[in-house]
């Protein structure tokens, strides 16, 4: 290959072009091409054609948030992509519904739920409710908004988060005494597979942390990369994240090592990708917007000996 100086400087000359047209964007070209192998393979289309986000998948039931409802489906994602028609549940027109979290062990579903018409309930609380249509049970509320309610591993619990005059904070509410303990500061709670740990999100930009369920031993994880959305591998070794830029806009899906050791990118794509779940039998599933249209997209694990 001749020893062109231009192709030496093409990069340089890419991003101070972009510079003098006011991008943002990298170059396509700039972006780092996938190694030879990777440890998920090539990013599926699921579910697309309206707005959805917050997946949440345990076993064949799925469910997420779209516009003021919670949409659950019955029978997993491939029988959605399939033609399966998915059930509408929990909009009543006057209620605003989100951030749904499906028990691991039952048939039951956290979500947030606040009233828009401003009475009984003005601000999100969280509720708890059979699927697919059990009557709703109010299990935390406060003074100010509650949101990302988590179950944990053993569905004895529900971790949230709460919106404190700006600064969010982490509570444990035992469901059957309903008594609720402050953990620490921070938002978007993931309780691990083995119970654990509570991965979060802290900070401004975010980074990632972890703690007891006790709120002792408070680990960062992350440093330098605004990471949301924390989800846990099955095996609880990995922590998979939405991944955003400097202007806080959604870029890739990345996942690193439960003890910060390691990252792994998992997703490539020039597209912003967000809100990752980690699913129970190994798959990622994300909300994107490709094509025009915003939809769920998943990976499957393609190098398993990578993520060891």
């Amino acid at each position: 290959m001749s020893d062109n100086p231009f192709t030496r400087m093409r990069p340089a000359i890419s991003l101070f072009l972009a510079a003098l047209a006011g991008c943002t964007y990298p170059d396509p070209d700039l972006r780092p091409a996938p190694p030879r192998r990777t440890a998920f393979g090539e990013a599926i289309p699921v579910l697309k054609g309206y707005p959805k986000d917050r997946v949440t998948v345990k076993g064949d039931t799925v469910a997420f948030s779209h516009g003021h409802s919670i949409t659950l489906a019955l029978g997993g994602l491939l029988r959605i992509s399939g033609g399966g028609l998915p059930l509408h549940v929990h909009s009543p027109e006057r209620e605003e519904a989100k951030d749904p979290d499906l028990s691991p062990i039952d048939a039951r579903l956290a979500w947030v739920v606040r009233d828009r018409s401003g009475a009984p309930y003005s601000r999100f609380q969280v509720f708890v409710g059979e699927v697919p249509d059990g009557a709703k049970r109010l299990v935390a509320s406060a003074e100010s908004d509650l949101c990302q309610p988590d179950f944990s591993a053993d569905g004895r619990a529900i971790v949230w988060t709460e919106s404190f005059e700006g600064s969010p904070r982490l509570w444990m509410t035992d469901l059957a005494s309903l008594k609720s303990t402050f953990i620490t500061e921070g938002a978007s709670p993931a309780t691990s597979p083995d119970g654990q740990w509570i991965a979060f999100e802290y900070g401004s930009p975010p980074s990632l942390f972890k703690v007891r369920l006790d709120g002792t031993d408070r680990t960062r994880l992350t440093e330098g990369i605004d990471a949301r959305r924390p989800t846990w591998s099955p095996d609880s070794c990995w922590i998979a994240f939405g991944q955003f830029d400097s202007e806080g806009r959604a870029d890739d899906i990345w996942a690193v090592r439960s003890d910060g050791s390691r990252y792994l990118r998992v997703t490539w794509d020039p597209a912003p990708e967000w809100d990752p779940c980690w699913a129970p039998d190994g798959r990622i599933y994300f909300t994107t917007i490709r094509n025009g249209a915003q939809g769920i997209w998943g990976v499957a694990q393609e190098n398993k000996e990578l993520l060891k």
